[in-house]
């Protein structure tokens, strides 16, 4: 309805217009939004006095100057997430699309995340690439530069939860079909980045030798070759937390 607004010769003043659209955004759930046309002469403001006694409680005003002869809005049409809880260690895809584009536009559009700016772009759709390390809440945003008739849709605001992802040992001896399988089973999209379970063999023999606070679960296959060292260092890793399965 807005778009399809055209001028009329006819007068209206600011405090009518706006205590009339209070009133009416005074039904809906909150938080509303009220968008003031204008031009901006004199005569439609009228006393402003008056404008105090308009209430806008949970409502957020906004003024658009149409006396400009061409009037520009860029803003984000579509947004979307690779995932809205990526495990860490991955990385996030922030796919966008931007609307009102014209070849006067200087596009900017840049990515925030966790309160530092990651990268930017120049083209009007695109993809962002973010690795995330850390596990936990995070935030970010994506912004786009420059001046139009209405800034405030030019930021787009998300938040993700990252999960930690599971370090799996596979322990085997000469039977090098059952780490396969096993490796297959645990993580079956080995180079997808999404994967939840990151997988490492081992052989028996190297257990002692070997830090196993780094993993979260490990994998027995089979004991060829388990020294007496070996079986105590896993002892005391289960011991510590660790969980071990034996096949």
């Amino acid at each position: 309805q807005a778009e399809a607004a055209q001028p009329t010769d006819r007068h209206a003043t600011v405090y009518p217009a706006l205590f009339q659209a209070a009133s009416l955004a005074a039904g809906a759930p909150g938080p509303r939004e009220i968008y003031l046309y204008t031009d901006l002469a004199a005569t439609e403001w009228g006393d402003v006095s008056q404008l105090e006694r308009v209430e806008l409680d949970n409502t957020r005003l906004f003024v658009v100057d149409v006396r400009q002869q061409e009037h520009e809005n860029v803003y984000f049409k579509e947004i979307a997430l690779s995932s809205e809880s990526p495990l860490a260690n991955s990385r996030l895809f922030i796919e966008y699309q931007v609307a009102g584009v014209t070849p006067r536009t200087g596009l900017v559009v840049a990515l925030h995340f966790d309160g530092r700016k990651q990268a930017e772009s120049h083209a009007a759709e695109g993809v962002f690439a973010h690795s995330i390390r850390r596990e936990g809440m995070h935030q970010g945003y994506l912004e786009l530069s420059g001046t139009d008739v209405l800034a405030e849709d030019n930021r787009w605001h998300f938040s993700i939860s990252v999960g930690r992802r599971i370090n799996a040992l596979l322990v085997g001896g000469r039977n090098r079909d059952a780490v396969t399988f096993a490796r297959a089973a645990l993580a079956p999209g080995a180079d997808d980045e999404s994967g939840g379970i990151a997988v490492a063999a081992l052989a028996p023999q190297a257990i002692a030798d070997t830090d196993l606070a780094a993993f979260d679960a490990a994998f027995l296959l089979d004991a060829d070759g388990l020294r007496e060292q070996d079986a105590a260092a896993l002892a005391k890793w289960v011991l510590a937390g660790g969980a071990l399965a034996v096949a």
